[in-house]
């Protein structure tokens, strides 16, 4: 149980891991991430591909202050994390037990040692399962002004309704809407 309580700065972390390469991961900046949801659904403009159309722009055009929305679909034949064939799913935790240790200034101690092993991936099998709400101006959206006003046609409760009815089949899986905790109290501010 100490061990346990010991890891757990480290098993945070992975998770951490995990989630921001979940949305930003990219093999092409670095070759241990797989492509996350961010660049999947990145390209709005001319020339853009099919899914596109599950993009939505909530006309923010300070890049320093601007954020997402993704809403996922998770399920067998829409979106799925996978994981290597004959392995496990989930996290791997392995007790290495007591094992010799050298510190910085070479000295040797005793030290018990645990391996945590994640193998996972990113399936998007069907792209129209996916929606990213992007360009949200967080200070707009606190102040509940300009592309954040309540009026405005770029609020994110109606880009929300709108991705929400984008999703051809919501039974397909089970839908979950992801944002930082900024634009989470943005809402909470909307709603009051």
């Amino acid at each position: 149980q100490f061990r346990l309580s010991e890891d757990t700065a480290f098993l945070e972390a992975m998770n951490q891991t995990m989630a921001s390469c979940l949305m930003y991961g990219n093999p092409g900046v670095d070759p241990k991430q797989f492509l996350g949801l961010a660049p999947r659904y990145s390209d709005i403009g001319v020339g853009a591909p099919a899914n596109a159309a599950n993009i939505f722009s909530a006309g923010g055009a300070d890049a320093t202050s601007n954020t997402s929305i993704y809403l996922v679909v998770w399920g067998d034949q829409t979106v799925y994390c996978p994981f290597p064939k004959g392995s496990k799913a989930g996290l791997i935790h392995q007790d290495l037990g007591e094992q010799t240790v050298y510190n910085s200034d070479g000295t040797r101690l005793q030290a018990l040692a645990t391996l945590y092993q994640w193998k996972n991936g990113l399936v998007v099998k069907d792209w129209r399962y996916v929606c990213r709400i992007c360009n949200i101006d967080t200070d707009d959206l606190i102040a509940q002004a300009g592309t954040q006003a309540i009026t405005a046609a770029t609020h994110i409760f109606k880009l929300m309704a709108r991705a929400l009815y984008r999703i051809p089949n919501l039974k397909m899986g089970r839908p979950v809407f992801y944002m930082n905790r900024t634009v989470h109290s943005g809402m909470a501010i909307a709603a009051m």
